[in-house]
């Protein structure tokens, strides 16, 4: 799942197929199974930090794709994370009814507005804002714009 920098982006292709779901279920069930609190709780060789950025940006909800100008959404770890970006802005990434049976994103608002897409441009998030995150213990189709093929 994260054992290597080739394959922690893996979970989020899913979006392409519109099947969130996927990416959700996989993400948390390597977040469960591949990291712990304490000595020795990172799964493998963190050089260069990779596995604890993917632990970060996991727990985020927020996984950037590799060279491309977006973010992937994944199923965030808090209910609620504030990320304050080097131009003064903030970000909030809000997640009601979270749990850990509610691993999936029923509904997604980005500055208030619908967001029908599981990824954001780095530009909204660098906007500042916030991405609200409605979560449901059952899959939802909710992404129905898969990202840009750039």
């Amino acid at each position: 799942m994260f054992n290597n920098e080739t394959d922690m982006e893996s979970p989020y292709t899913y979006i392409y197929a519109s099947r969130h779901d996927r990416t959700a279920e996989i993400c948390r069930l390597g977040m469960d199974a591949m990291f712990a609190p304490g000595r020795g709780g990172i799964c493998g060789n963190d050089d260069s930090s990779g596995l604890s950025a993917v632990y970060l940006c996991n727990t985020l909800g927020l996984f950037p794709a590799s060279g491309l100008p977006y973010l992937f959404i994944g199923s965030p770890g808090l209910r609620e994370s504030r990320i304050r970006l080097r131009n003064g802005n903030t970000f909030v990434v809000r997640s009601a009814r979270h749990s850990r049976e509610n691993r999936y994103v029923k509904n997604a608002l980005l500055n208030g507005k619908p967001l029908p897409r599981a990824w954001l441009w780095l530009e909204e998030l660098m906007a500042g804002g916030a991405l609200d995150l409605e979560m449901s213990p059952h899959p939802e189709a909710w992404d129905l714009e898969p990202p840009p093929v750039l």
